[in-house]
C-alpha cells in the first residue's frame, strides 16, 4: 500500500465554511509546517474553493488556514453574488421572454450576478502560487468538478505535477488542465441562481449536480486513504411542526440542495465500504484484484447546519430577510434549510468554522491513525 491520501471537500454553499475548522484543527494536529498532510486535494462547488487555497498557501498550511479563516469571516452577501433587486427582476424577465420566442443567443439566465465572487477569488486565492506548490511537488495533484452542460457529465480538471492519464466514462470525464479562476466559477456556479461558466468554448455549472461519485476523483489519483469533510450530520431532522400545510418554495429548494450536495456523498462512502468488504477476503487468499482496499474516514457537522442558521437568519441583508418571509410565509423554520446554503456572512461562517474546530478536535484519536504512515 502506498499511503497516498486524499482530502475531499464537499460542496455546499456557505456552508463550506465549516470546513475551515476542520482544516485548522487538522494544521494543529499534523503539526504540518513545512509541508501538506495530503497528496491529493478533491474539490467541489464551494469545496473547490477551499481546495484552491489550500493548495495555494503551501507549504505553511497553519498560515493558509489563518488566511482562509479571515476570508469566511469577513465575508459578505454582497462579496459573492449581487443583491439589487434589478438584476433580480430583469433576470425573470428575460426568462418569460426567452420561454415563449426560445431565444438561442443572449445573456446567460440566472437570478443572481456572481461576479463579485470571481472579484473575491482573484484577489485571495494565488494561482501562481499554487501552479509552483504543484510543480514543485508540494503537493501531488488537486481536482475541480463541474458539470458540463454540453454533455451533460460531470468532468474533472486535474492539475497534478504528473502527467496523468483522463478518463472517460459514461456519465464522468476527466483531464489534466492549469487550475485558474474560471474553473472555480464553473464548480460553482448554482444552476438557476448563477449563471454558467464558459470554459473552452463549452459551458460549465456547479459540480455536485451531476457527481455522481464524489470520491472518483481521489480513487482515479491513486488515492488510499481519503479523508471527507462533509456538510450533513447523520442524524434524521425532527417532522415540521405544522406538517398537513404543503411545502413552500424555499422548503423545496432546501430539499433540492440536499439532494445534489449531500445525499450523493453518503452514498458513496456507502459504496466504498460495501466494496471493501467484499474484496477484504478475496486479498486474504493472496488473490488478485483491480480493486484495492480504500480507507475512508469522514467528519461531519455534530449539529444540523440549518439548525444553525436558524440561529442567524437576521444577519443576513435586510432585503433578502423580506424575500425569505415572503417566501416562507413568515416561518422561519421552514427557510433554514435553503438559507444554510446562501449565508454568506461573517456571523454564520463563524459559528460553522468553530463548529468544524470543535467536531474535528473531538476525533483526534480517529484522525491520528489516519494519518499514520
Amino acid at each position: 500500500m502506498t499511503n497516498r491520501k486524499a482530502l475531499v471537500l464537499a460542496g455546499g454553499g456557505a456552508r463550506a465554511a465549516y470546513q475551515v475548522g476542520v482544516l485548522k484543527a487538522l494544521a494543529q494536529l499534523t503539526g504540518s509546517q513545512d509541508h501538506s498532510p495530503f497528496d491529493i486535494v478533491c474539490g467541489v462547488s464551494a469545496g473547490a474553493l477551499n481546495a484552491c487555497h489550500y493548495g495555494a498557501s503551501l507549504p505553511n498550511l497553519h498560515q493558509g488556514v489563518l488566511e482562509l479563516e479571515r476570508i469566511w469571516q469577513h465575508l459578505s452577501p454582497e462579496q459573492v453574488f449581487q443583491m439589487s433587486q434589478w438584476p433580480i427582476a430583469s433576470s425573470i424577465g428575460r426568462t418569460i421572454i426567452n420561454a415563449f420566442m426560445k431565444q438561442s443567443q443572449g445573456t446567460s439566465l440566472s437570478l443572481m450576478d456572481n461576479s463579485p465572487l470571481q472579484n473575491l477569488l482573484q484577489q485571495e486565492i494565488n494561482f501562481d502560487q499554487l501552479h509552483r506548490n504543484i510543480d514543485a511537488q508540494l503537493l501531488g495533484a488537486l481536482t475541480i468538478t463541474a458539470t458540463n452542460y454540453s454533455t451533460g457529465v460531470s468532468h474533472t480538471f486535474i492539475e497534478t505535477c504528473t502527467e496523468h492519464e483522463s478518463w472517460d466514462e459514461p456519465r464522468t470525464t476527466g483531464a489534466n488542465t492549469q487550475l485558474n479562476c474560471d474553473h472555480l466559477m464553473a464548480s460553482s456556479a448554482l444552476p438557476g441562481l448563477f449563471p454558467p461558466q464558459a470554459i473552452e468554448g463549452q459551458y460549465f455549472g456547479d459540480g455536485a449536480i451531476r457527481q455522481g461519485s464524489c470520491l472518483r476523483p481521489a480513487i482515479k489519483l491513486g488515492a488510499d486513504k481519503i479523508l471527507v469533510i462533509g456538510l450533513s450530520n447523520t442524524r434524521r431532522p425532527e417532522a415540521d411542526d405544522t406538517p398537513f400545510n404543503p411545502p413552500t418554495i424555499v422548503q423545496v429548494i432546501g430539499h433540492l440542495f440536499n439532494g445534489a450536495f449531500l445525499d450523493p456523498l453518503a452514498d458513496d462512502i456507502r459504496r466504498v465500504e460495501m466494496v471493501n468488504k467484499m474484496i477484504t477476503p478475496v486479498l486474504a487468499t493472496g488473490a488478485r484484484s483491480s480493486y484495492r482496499p480504500i480507507q475512508v474516514e469522514v467528519i461531519t457537522p455534530s449539529r444540523g447546519l440549518d439548525e444553525v442558521a436558524l440561529d442567524h437568519l437576521d444577519s443576513l441583508p435586510s432585503g433578502l430577510q423580506k424575500l425569505l418571509k415572503i417566501a416562507t410565509g413568515d416561518n422561519r423554520t421552514r427557510g433554514a434549510s435553503a438559507a444554510s446554503y446562501l449565508l454568506f456572512t461573517g456571523e454564520y461562517c463563524g459559528a460553522l468554522i468553530d463548529l468544524g474546530y470543535q467536531d474535528a478536535m473531538a476525533q483526534q484519536a480517529k484522525l491520528n491513525i489516519f494519518f499514520e504512515q
